[in-house]
């Protein structure tokens, strides 16, 4: 995909359900089931709408939350294989190197050694200042957002970035609320996904926009100065502090919420005293 492209609510709805439960058996039969439209239909808007397919779709989601796990945390391969639904290690293993073109194995080892190059170590934040990485817990909030996937050229966002730029739909003094919903460093760019909208505070939702859930546990918390787009850097620095300590990454959109002049990026994490 080479341009922005916007999500139907239909399409919207039974991803999120799909990638809440990514080890349930999924067909296009049932993803359509789940939008009330025919296999036919819900495939060809599915494909009109991201540019994949819905089995496409499924198997890259899997692949890509299974790379994440296995820089998130220290369970056996096979484990997190069947935690996104490969009932078969060889299938996993023989998708994961066709998608990624290594081994899993030889994934984390690359990535770590990546990492090392930035001036970056697991469980550490050389780049900032002590401290200036925190913990927060984010109540949580009700917020209306559109659904994106790529980048447009004519628009002046990164896809690793907060769509702040481009604000159609709201006003100049509305609140705005990012959510990333892939990881920009595994997904492709073409394929980034992003909800961006703002708080509702009780106003019903706009037409053509989506209300969804934000916050609702731990995140490690990283203030940017300015309004936007935000800096890879920002990214990087908060994924590989959250790769060792107490404080471990957990799957989850990555929340970028506007204050004052900057943006305060929230990586989703959990506290392993807690499990």
């Amino acid at each position: 995909m080479g341009r922005r492209s916007w999500i139907p609510e239909a399409v919207i709805q039974v991803v999120d359900r799909v990638e809440s439960q990514l080890a349930e058996a999924w067909t296009l039969e049932r993803m359509a089931g789940e939008a009330r439209f025919s296999a036919f239909h819900f495939h060809r808007m599915f494909r009109a709408a991201s540019g994949e397919t819905p089995a496409v779709f499924l198997e890259r989601l899997r692949l890509e939350r299974a790379a994440l796990m296995l820089l998130a945390r220290d369970e056996p391969i096979t484990e997190l294989a069947m935690d996104v639904g490969f009932r078969r290690p060889e299938t996993f293993a023989r998708r994961f190197r066709a998608h990624f073109e290594v081994s899993a194995r030889d994934y984390r080892r690359e990535q770590i050694r990546l990492w090392g190059e930035l001036g970056l170590d697991a469980g550490e934040d050389p780049l900032g200042r002590p401290g200036e990485i925190r913990i927060a817990r984010l109540p949580e909030s009700k917020i209306e957002v559109r659904r994106s996937v790529g980048v447009d050229e004519g628009f002046c966002f990164d896809p690793a970035a907060a769509p702040w730029c481009e604000w159609n739909g709201a006003g100049s003094d509305a609140p705005r609320v990012g959510l990333l919903l892939d990881w920009p460093g595994i997904t492709p760019p073409g394929f980034v996904r992003q909800d961006w909208g703002r708080r509702l505070d009780g106003r019903p939702v706009d037409e053509g926009w989506v209300r969804r859930s934000i916050g609702g546990g731990l995140y490690a918390a990283l203030r940017f100065e300015g309004p936007g787009p935000v800096a890879p850097t920002i990214y990087q620095r908060l994924f590989v502090w959250a790769m060792a300590g107490r404080h471990r990454l957990r799957p989850g959109p990555i929340v970028e919420i506007q204050q004052d002049d900057g943006v305060v990026v929230h990586q989703p994490v959990r506290d392993t005293r807690e499990g």
